[in-house]
């Protein structure tokens, strides 16, 4: 019996973290056929993989985008009917898998052959977890915004914590892709802690540089 599953692939420019909320706007006919698809299925098995994407484009037929290797199942949480078709999801992550095999087109959307990955450890040292929280508080505070609310929604699971704290980087597709593909809350927190203070004393930094200088300043925490 193989080990690989088809499923619809839903190309994006974002990562999904397992675990973590993900709305989306489905407007674009591919993707508004998934969805119907997806309507005659009992409600478990509601689910489309998400895939963050290397280059190319979310929308638009004329080009496969090239996507990253490791993405994460979306398990369809609420659909919402709109105007002209259209839907509003609600999808939370789920397991990741590895990407084996695009397939040619069965349907308007994609399809892939995929291995689904055991999930990652979830086990951390109390002393990193506290550093973490630490160096993203502390990035809060550089960007002025309030800590102690933060703080009070922060997880003290390790595996929870790194999942939650991956979804703030936003806009960093390329290291929310390395995060994912990280096998242990105890890298991950690790990793975060250098993009966190790496991020804070690049903030603190720069109004000190003179203006010709910004383009090629930079700082190695390696």
């Amino acid at each position: 019996m193989s080990d690989f599953e088809l499923i619809p692939i839903f190309p994006l420019s974002t990562v999904l973290v397992p675990g973590m909320s993900l709305p989306l706007h489905i407007f674009e006919t591919r993707y508004r056929q998934l969805v119907t698809d997806l309507l005659q299925l009992p409600e478990p098995e509601r689910r489309f993989g998400v895939i963050a994407i290397k280059a190319g484009w979310e929308v638009g037929t004329s080009n496969t985008p090239a996507l990253h290797q490791i993405g994460t199942m979306a398990k369809v949480r609420k659909i919402k009917h709109l105007a002209e078709g259209n839907f509003d999801l609600v999808t939370t992550g789920a397991d990741r898998f590895s990407l084996e095999e695009l397939l040619p087109a069965r349907a308007p959307y994609l399809m892939a052959r995929v291995n689904f990955l055991p999930p990652a450890e979830t086990q951390a040292p109390d002393e990193l977890i506290s550093h973490a929280m630490r160096s993203y508080l502390n990035y809060l505070r550089v960007i002025g915004e309030t800590t102690e609310a933060a703080y009070a929604q922060l997880p003290s699971q390790a595996g929870a914590l790194a999942n939650l704290l991956i979804t703030t980087l936003s806009g960093n597709v390329q290291e929310q892709q390395q995060l994912l593909e990280m096998n242990s809350a105890k890298e991950k927190l690790s990793k975060l802690i250098k993009i966190f203070n790496r991020e804070s004393i690049l903030l603190e930094e720069i109004p000190s540089i003179p203006a010709p200088y910004l383009t090629s300043f930079s700082i190695s925490l390696n």
